[in-house]
């Protein structure tokens, strides 16, 4: 995934209509997949992304710029419906993924792409909605037998 942006003229069309019109630069960002907020980025967004590639990186640094330039940050309330999870429990799931043969990759508790990549083969796997993103309830259902 790296980016889960939508490029597509619809998203595209719609995140510009959002913004007055006036950003045909902008387009959204799905962070937690298709049924999650989505948020308006423009080429900011794609900036940030090429100094870091960890999309949460990314919106954690735009957030913050936007606050600081008196702006509200997020405003709606993040979805708890599966909490995210501790560096430790990140570092448990890399282990289970390597021992699952995902050789790319490392336990070291950040949420990469190889780490997201092999997620989203285990999804698959086990017949779970496609996504990248695994919080408490998901990594339980992940790492069943």
């Amino acid at each position: 995934m790296g980016r889960r942006r939508v490029a597509g003229g619809g998203q595209r069309r719609r995140a510009a209509a959002a913004a007055g019109g006036r950003r045909p630069d902008a387009g959204a960002v799905l962070p937690g997949g298709p049924a999650r907020p989505r948020l308006l980025a423009s080429t900011n967004f794609t900036t940030i992304f090429r100094y870091n590639n960890s999309e949460r990186y990314v919106m954690e640094v735009a957030v913050l710029a936007n606050k600081l330039a008196g702006g509200p940050g997020i405003v709606t309330p993040w979805p708890t419906d599966d909490p995210g999870l501790a560096r430790a429990e990140i570092r448990a799931l890399q282990e289970w993924l390597v021992q699952r043969g995902h050789v790319l990759v490392t336990a070291d508790g950040v949420m990469g792409r190889n780490t997201r990549d092999a997620i989203e083969a285990e999804r698959a796997k086990k017949g779970l909605p496609p996504g990248r993103r695994v919080g408490q309830r998901t990594m339980q259902l992940l790492m069943q037998p």
